[in-house]
């Protein structure tokens, strides 16, 4: 809540701690903490009892570890703590900045996806939905929310299609190939397209999901029957 360093002591043990807090934005992460430390040597009756009373059973043990506990004034522990303000809030300052700088890519990236004329569609290993840009809205007449989850093959109008994208998603994928389907929308209006299918990859280089971009190719149908006449 201080979202500060601060320095106390432990009550039971008589030792002193201190921990500074991570934040980035609104968001605590965490906290670094330093200590223990003693400012003078406990002793050994007082020691025993702190002991019993947080009920450590290996008395002797606990009393050999009070020797490893390094004895410091309030004074330079309180330089040691604050120097480790500073690298806390170096560190929550340099992953705002990333934060930040992600934030503000993703956004541009979304901009861009939105920004095309042709449907472009993500999705997980398994096919299903889970981002659509303003022009895969448009196209099949269906909110974001509402294909969001959805199988991919579900916006493909006949068996012959769904098989023929199917297959696609089961080869290589190491050529990009464009692929004619038909297509339904969401009134049921059936319409061709031009699929690309690509692999998306993780930053272990493990297969993560698929992108799809999809154009309608229904003038271009028309343009060729025109011609055929």
């Amino acid at each position: 809540r201080l979202k500060k360093c601060v320095m106390y002591d432990c009550l039971n043990a008589g030792l002193r701690d201190a921990a500074s807090p991570i934040i980035v934005g609104e968001n605590h992460l965490g906290n670094i903490l330093c200590g223990q430390v003693l400012e003078k040597p406990i002793k050994t009756e007082i020691a025993v009892q702190r002991a019993r009373a947080i009920e450590i059973t290996d008395i002797e043990g606990y009393l050999e570890e009070l020797k490893n506990i390094p004895i410091m004034s309030r004074e330079r522990f309180r330089i040691i703590i604050n120097f480790m303000d500073v690298i806390t809030h170096t560190i929550s300052e340099l992953a705002l900045e990333k934060h930040i700088s992600y934030r503000n890519s993703q956004r541009y990236v979304n901009k861009l996806i939105n920004s095309v004329s042709d449907c472009i569609i993500s999705m997980d290993v398994d096919g299903k939905i889970f981002t659509v840009n303003k022009a895969g809205v448009a196209m099949f007449g269906y909110e974001a929310k509402k294909l969001i989850e959805q199988p991919m093959f579900s916006l493909f109008s006949d068996a012959a299609s769904i098989s023929k994208y199917q297959k696609q998603m089961d080869i290589n994928l190491k050529k990009r190939e464009h692929i004619e389907l038909n297509s339904i929308n969401a009134d049921g209006r059936e319409f061709p397209v031009q699929l690309s299918l690509s692999k998306i990859f993780d930053e272990a280089n493990e297969h993560s999901g698929y992108v799809a971009v999809l154009r309608d190719i229904s003038e271009e149908k028309k343009v060729e029957r025109m011609k055929e006449d």
